[in-house]
């Protein structure tokens, strides 16, 4: 067995994702893969032969694209352990349509995909007249026949490595002085990386927000393979070979704590689990959270998210009132509940600037999970040491400049 075979097993042991848990059909630039050439192009063509009524070869190759397009994402977000979300009101000019799905065709691939036992119904779409961001999409989830069918499909090409752009920015107003400077760090590290091998590989990006110094995180669809509900992720291989994330400890709480000048206890999370009686995973996506929640106003929603995941509006209570208790400051410098979050991000993304760089001057292959590295045993010594020497170098920078 494989290690995507095995990385299936996993997924199947695990049974089906909430329904709160989807993503929206995208293009991985997998349409095409040769992985199509043998018993998953089967599958394609009897799905086109029950979907397609018509013999006109240009219906037929639309119908062929499509499917693959389904099928792909089917088996890319089962990686994720999310259903795929695939509505049917195509218009001109929107999302679906851009992608090339046209109504009719996804009505019926997907009932075709049900009826050949590739696919499973979710939670039916519906569209909500009073606020169109409540609609929700119907979704699907590939069964047992199409992962296995499927799994090779992990470790094919994700991304277009000969087109892509490097930043991405939220706004109009270019920011960042750096950007060609960082455009290019890009570049040199994708291009260092092409030849490497990964799971759903392809180039990283950076994304940037509409103001200076928030966002500026670096992107890849690799980090988007499931590791907290499934640890998929930490078991993939990077170069046919094990592969071990080092990240930081409580980094968003440290950066804080180191420019606003207060002590921090490298067990900050553990303090607080202690004196709250609440386990330490729970800590974490609490104290994150409330640092990324844009504002108190926004406070419901980030408890019923987390509630989604499994921490109780009770906990969260506690959990907040015992770390502005355990760590003043906190409240003192107004860090939750205030959008310090999406300056954090840009700080992870000078870091990774940084990072990018060394990954090439020192032929380390390397892949960005977020704020996380993710390489082989032989690098990890060098790779903590040089995350840890970067944070502090960035957090020197821009001390005066953030001035939280």
């Amino acid at each position: 067995m494989n290690n995507a075979e095995a990385l299936v097993e996993m997924l199947l042991a695990k049974g089906l994702p909430n329904d709160d848990e989807s993503s929206a059909v995208r293009n991985p630039r997998l349409t095409n893969s040769n992985i199509f050439n043998g018993a998953l192009g089967g599958a394609v063509r009897d799905i086109v032969a029950v979907a397609c009524k018509s013999k006109s070869p240009t219906y037929i190759s639309n119908y062929e694209r499509d499917t693959k397009l389904i099928m792909t994402n089917l088996i890319a977000v089962a990686f994720q352990w999310e259903w795929v979300g695939l509505g049917t009101r195509v218009s001109k000019g929107n999302y679906l349509d851009s992608l090339g799905l046209a109504r009719r065709r996804i009505e019926d691939i997907t009932k075709a995909l049900i009826q050949d036992n590739y696919a499973t119904l979710g939670r039916g779409g519906y569209r909500h007249y009073g606020n169109a961001n409540k609609s929700k999409s119907t979704q699907y989830y590939p069964t047992e026949k199409l992962l296995r069918l499927g799994a090779e499909m992990l470790y094919e090409m994700a991304g277009d490595f000969d087109n892509y752009e490097p930043y991405e920015w939220e706004g109009d107003e270019r920011w960042d002085t750096n950007e060609g400077q960082n455009i290019q760090i890009l570049r040199d590290y994708n291009e260092f990386m092409r030849n490497h091998s990964w799971a759903q590989k392809a180039p990283t990006v950076r994304k940037l927000l509409s103001e200076p110094y928030t966002g500026g995180r670096v992107y890849t669809p690799y980090q988007n393979i499931v590791n907290r509900r499934v640890q998929i992720r930490s078991k993939t291989l990077l170069d046919g070979q094990p592969l071990f994330e080092r990240d930081f400890s409580a980094n968003h709480p440290y950066m804080l704590a180191r420019l606003t000048g207060n002590a921090f206890q490298m067990d900050f999370y553990s303090v607080i689990a202690a004196a709250s009686n609440c386990d330490r995973p729970a800590v974490k996506a609490v104290i994150t959270a409330a640092i990324g929640c844009p504002s108190p106003n926004k406070a419901h929603e980030m408890r019923y998210k987390l509630v989604t995941r499994g921490v109780n509006g009770e906990a969260v209570d506690n959990i907040l009132s015992t770390a502005t208790d355990t760590y003043p400051w906190l409240k003192e410098r107004n860090i939750l509940f205030n959008n310090k979050g999406v300056y954090m991000q840009w700080l992870e993304g000078e870091i990774a600037m940084k990072m990018f760089q060394a990954a090439v001057h020192y032929g380390i292959p390397m892949v960005n999970v977020h704020d996380a590295y993710a390489v082989n045993q032989k690098h990890v010594v060098k790779v903590d040491a040089l995350k840890d020497q970067y944070r502090e170098e960035v957090l020197e920078a821009y001390k005066p400049v953030l001035a939280i």
